[in-house]
């Protein structure tokens, strides 16, 4: 029996693990590479850098490394001057079928490759395109993209997206005779955990991601300040947008004594599974979520969630599974409310329905396959 010689794949991602700052696209192409890992050789090129930070890397920089399991590498390029250069020069050397992109707002890792090596170009849109965060700095987002149409780029590339939802919004960005490709995210996958003891009138809540308008923490705050029942929430993550915190922090110290909000600091994704053992609700009501890793990780260690309709994680309700809010302080108060008055045995319906939710929304065979269609490789 011969050797199978693996297809081999360029990964492009400005930031990466052990870097975990840039949140959802990070834990994307982690996942993405563990389910892939023996149907393509992979090859990831990365810096040295933390997302929005100063911060370097621990890790071995500027040559090529072991990544995971079987036929994956990584590279981690300091960021000297002209060092896209070096990365055209990796990818000319490796020679890859396809050229996977991690996400839209990167010159030396994804314009310039795009520039260069088009026919082979796959750029992972990673929800930038979604209304809402297009409104999130939005005359730079309008210039960049504006340019990218100029040069023609969106005409001889491919597009990835996660679902139909995404590709409307891409085609509203760039028109309707792009190439677009839909493969869902692949997400971690988590034991199930022990419905959390839980008496009426009390709630533990936790928030897991970017400190950023995106993620709706200041109306969270607002919220809060409507309820009546004991609520502690705990907030872990990095703090993208230091002013947006510090507007928060003044919704926080006009809060009832009745509600106790504490900031955990940032966590590595590593401790996530066990941050979430001491909450009975995961909260995140964002604008905007092409997949949500967090809110997905929350649900399948079987934590009940409040968020948005602006994620693909709807009908919650109707499913045991949690409770999706409009973007208002009484809506989100009411669905608090809601699970601070659960006796143990609701609670624990709940418990159980989101973990069944979050089970049958991934067929990992099925989003397997979509990856290998899309990168033109038959599963043998």
């Amino acid at each position: 029996m011969g050797i199978k010689i693996l297809p081999k794949l360029v990964v492009l991602s400005e930031y990466f693990a052990p870097g975990y700052k840039y949140g959802g696209p990070i834990s994307s192409i982690v996942n993405f590479q563990n389910e892939l890992k023996y149907e393509l050789k992979i090859y990831i090129i990365s810096s040295n850098k933390e997302f929005s930070s100063k911060v370097i890397l621990n890790v071995k920089a500027d040559v090529w490394l072991k990544y995971g399991f079987e036929k994956s590498f990584i590279f981690y390029k300091t960021k000297t001057l002209f060092y896209f250069i070096k990365i055209l020069f990796l990818i000319k050397k490796i020679n890859p079928l396809k050229i996977f992109v991690n996400g839209i707002y990167s010159i030396p890792f994804s314009i310039i490759p795009a520039l260069l090596f088009p026919k082979k170009t796959i750029m992972h849109v990673r929800g930038m395109l979604h209304p809402g965060a297009l409104g999130q700095k939005a005359w730079k987002k309008k210039l960049f993209l504006g340019i990218f149409k100029i040069v023609g780029l969106h005409k001889r590339i491919n597009f990835c997206v996660s679902d139909a939802k995404e590709e409307e919004y891409t085609k509203a960005v760039f028109g309707n005779n792009i190439k677009v490709h839909i493969a869902q995210n692949f997400p971690a996958y988590f034991p199930a955990l022990e419905p959390l003891g839980k008496g009426i009138g009390q709630l533990y809540l936790c928030s897991i991601g970017l400190i950023s308008p995106m993620k709706n923490h200041a109306l969270i705050l607002e919220a809060l300040a409507l309820v009546k029942t004991e609520i502690v929430w705990d907030i872990y993550g990095p703090i993208k947008d230091s002013i947006y915190w510090k507007n928060c922090q003044k919704n926080l110290a006009n809060l009832p004594a009745n509600i106790k909000v504490n900031y955990k600091q940032e966590i590595n994704p590593s401790l996530v599974y066990d941050t979430l053992k001491k909450y009975h609700v995961f909260i995140l009501p964002s604008q905007s979520e092409n997949f949500g890793h967090a809110l997905y990780e929350a649900m399948i260690a079987a934590k009940p969630i409040i968020t948005s309709l602006n994620t693909p994680w709807n009908n919650l309700e109707e499913n045991k599974a949690g409770i999706n809010v409009d973007l208002t302080p009484v809506s989100i108060a009411a669905a608090i409310e809601t699970f601070a008055a659960m006796p143990q045995e609701e609670y624990n319906t709940y418990v159980s329905g989101v973990r069944t939710y979050a089970e049958i929304a991934i067929d990992r065979k099925a989003i397997k396959q979509q990856y290998l269609k899309m990168f033109g490789v038959h599963d043998l």
